[in-house]
């Protein structure tokens, strides 16, 4: 089929969609100013100030009266510059990058109890960690929602914004972060998952695996495997358990097996809506069987200079929240992270974490957020960070 076949067929397929639907496409958009305070600590040698503005459009239509069948997609446009507070230290150039965020046609449909729904195009996923793999791709998720759930999806990320997505891959590969789109490394990407529903106290066992292989000449293919288990507990609790085992196959190395680990339990309040999460996470290095653990969408474990992932790590904390007025959300969160030592990995090291931030609802179209923290690491100062953040969000 030649170019000019193809052109014909979409403009068909574009008139077609736009005849049948138009008169109920909703759009939207959304203005996002995002100013931060950071640096290793506070001191103005050491101090930057980052400026980071996002536009976004959007627009959706149903295919059917109920809504279940619709296509929908987002564009987005970031800006970002860092200004030092040192007049005399080297300044970054801007980056203005543009993508594609969501392209999606989704197709549902009710049989009895039971729902099946097809989704293609660009769209985020999520693992069963949400630790693993957490970004968009191009793909297809098929799903079945009866007595127990289950999915498949297929997908590509070597159509993505490399600069807006971040994937752990080798150092080979590099993005040129001077375009304004350039394409992320090659994946196919497969995941499977079922979810077994109240198997029993009404608790939910759920199991998925995922292989990500990657289409070079330097392979680095890796795949996982998670249980979970979560449900409500007496006295108004509410828990969740996860493992999962990860394989890696970097090239010529040999494979290497790690495991991330991850717990919550969690009390809801009636009053002022308030909440509180105790949490925990182990992510292997090099113990007993196991190596250090590798995602695959590099996911902030600990909020430090370098922003260190899940990989030899042991991480506690506590997350609480509360709304003091109905349109004022406070949260404050604590951690404290052992990172273990691991020849040619990481230096053993320890530190605590804190967060404290506002949102606030100031209209349904305008929210405002403060948010403070700090990262003290005992062992390596230059691990340290501090930062403060103030959050504007327009939408229309």
């Amino acid at each position: 089929m030649n170019i000019t076949i193809r052109k014909k067929i979409f403009s068909v397929l574009a008139v077609s969609f736009l005849a049948t639907s138009a008169f109920s496409v909703e759009w939207g958009g959304l203005l996002d100013n995002d100013s931060t305070v950071k640096g290793n600590k506070f001191s103005k040698d050491a101090l930057v100030f980052d400026q980071k503005d996002t536009a976004s459009l959007w627009i959706r239509a149903p295919f059917n009266d109920e809504g279940s069948s619709y296509f929908t997609a987002e564009g987005t446009y970031q800006f970002e510059k860092n200004f030092p507070f040192d007049s005399e230290a080297p300044s970054e150039d801007a980056t203005n990058y543009i993508d594609l965020d969501l392209f999606k046609f989704v197709f549902a449909k009710e049989i009895g109890d039971s729902k099946i729904t097809t989704s293609v195009g660009r769209f985020f996923v999520s693992d069963l960690s949400s630790a693993v793999y957490t970004q968009n791709s191009d793909g297809v998720l098929f799903s079945y929602e009866g007595l127990l759930n289950f999915s498949v999806y297929g997908g590509y990320t070597g159509l993505l914004n490399g600069n807006m997505v971040s994937i752990m891959g080798p150092e080979s590969f590099v993005v040129d972060s001077e375009k304004n789109y350039d394409f992320a490394d090659k994946y196919i990407v497969g995941i499977g998952n079922v979810v077994f529903r109240n198997v029993f106290a009404n608790q939910d066992l759920s199991a998925e695996f995922m292989g990500t292989f990657r289409l070079a000449d330097e392979s680095y293919n890796r795949m996982y495997g998670t249980l979970s288990l979560a449900g409500p507990l007496p006295s108004g609790l509410y828990y969740g358990v996860s493992s999962t085992v990860g394989f890696v196959k970097f090239d010529a190395e040999d494979m290497k097996i790690g495991n991330l680990s991850k717990l919550y339990l969690s009390y809801y309040s009636d009053f002022k809506s308030a909440s509180i999460t105790l949490n925990g996470t182990y992510a292997s290095g090099k113990q007993g069987p196991f190596d250090p653990f590798k995602g695959f969408t590099k996911s902030t474990a600990v909020n430090s200079l370098n922003e260190e992932d899940y990989s030899s790590l042991v991480l506690g904390g506590l997350t609480a929240t509360i709304k003091p007025v109905y349109n004022l959300l406070v949260t404050c969160s604590f951690d404290f992270a052992n990172f273990f030592e691991v020849e040619g990995f990481a230096e053993s090291h320890k530190g605590i974490q804190y967060k404290i931030g506002a949102n606030w609802q100031l209209f349904s179209d305008v929210l405002l957020g403060l948010n403070f923290g700090q990262y003290h690491d005992f062992d390596i100062e230059e691990e340290n960070k501090v930062s403060a953040q103030l959050k504007a969000v327009i939408t229309f």
